[in-house]
C-alpha cells in the first residue's frame, strides 16, 4: 500500500468547524511510508460523493477512508452499512433537503463497508481507544458519500469505508479527547496498511 485518501467534511448547520476535518488535518502527511492525502469535502448531496470519486481518479489511492461528524457519538463509529437512501432532517449547505430519494436507481438497497470494521473495533479497544461498529450511517450526506464511495471502491477492488467522529471532549459522557480521536485514525490507517501490503 502506497497511498490513502482520507476525507473530512466542511462545517455545516451553523457550526464554525467540523470535527471530522479537524481530526483529518491532525494526521501526518506520511505514516510508515504511506502517503496520506487529506481532503475536505462539501456537506452537499451528490457533490460530496462526486468530489471523492474525482479525487480517486486523480490520486488512484490504494484505500479510501471517509470521515464525518456525529454529534451524538461518544466514540469512533465504524460504519458497517450504507443505505441507498437520501432523507435529510436538515438542508445541506446548498439548501437541498431530499426526502425518500434513492442515491442510485436500480442499485442495491444497502452496501457493506469494504473495511474489516469488527477487527478494527477489537484493535482499537486493545489500544484503549473507544470505538464501536455502527449499523446506521444515517440518511444524510455522510451516508450519501459512504454508499457511492463503496460502489467506487468495489469497481476498483480496493478497501474503503466510513468512520463517524464524536464531539471533542475530555468528558466521556460528551465525546472523546481530540488527541484520542486523531490517535484512533492513525491506528486504523496503520492496521489497514499492514493488511494490504
Amino acid at each position: 500500500m502506497k497511498t490513502i485518501l482520507i476525507t473530512g467534511f466542511e462545517p455545516f448547520d451553523h457550526d464554525q468547524a467540523n470535527p471530522s476535518w479537524q481530526a483529518v488535518c491532525a494526521l501526518p502527511d506520511e505514516i510508515k511510508s504511506i502517503q496520506i492525502i487529506k481532503k475536505e469535502i462539501p456537506v452537499v448531496f451528490d457533490q460530496a460523493p462526486k468530489q471523492v470519486k474525482d479525487l480517486m481518479d486523480q490520486y488512484d489511492p490504494d484505500l479510501v477512508l471517509c470521515t464525518g461528524y456525529n454529534a451524538k457519538a461518544r466514540e469512533l463509529d465504524l460504519e458497517y452499512v450504507a443505505l441507498n437512501l437520501k432523507h435529510a432532517r436538515i438542508p445541506d449547505n446548498e439548501g437541498n433537503q431530499p426526502q425518500e430519494q434513492p442515491i442510485a436507481l436500480h442499485a442495491a438497497l444497502a452496501l457493506e463497508s469494504r473495511l474489516p470494521v469488527f477487527e478494527l473495533e477489537k484493535m482499537l479497544h486493545r489500544k484503549k481507544i473507544d470505538a464501536k461498529v455502527s449499523f446506521s450511517a444515517g440518511t444524510y450526506v455522510c451516508n450519501d458519500v459512504m454508499y457511492e464511495v463503496i460502489r467506487a471502491c468495489k469497481e476498483r477492488k480496493i478497501p474503503g469505508g466510513f468512520i463517524h467522529i464524536p464531539p471533542f471532549s475530555e468528558d466521556p459522557k460528551q465525546g472523546m479527547p481530540f488527541e484520542k480521536v486523531a490517535a484512533g485514525l492513525v491506528s486504523v490507517i496503520e492496521f489497514l496498511a499492514s493488511r494490504h501490503q
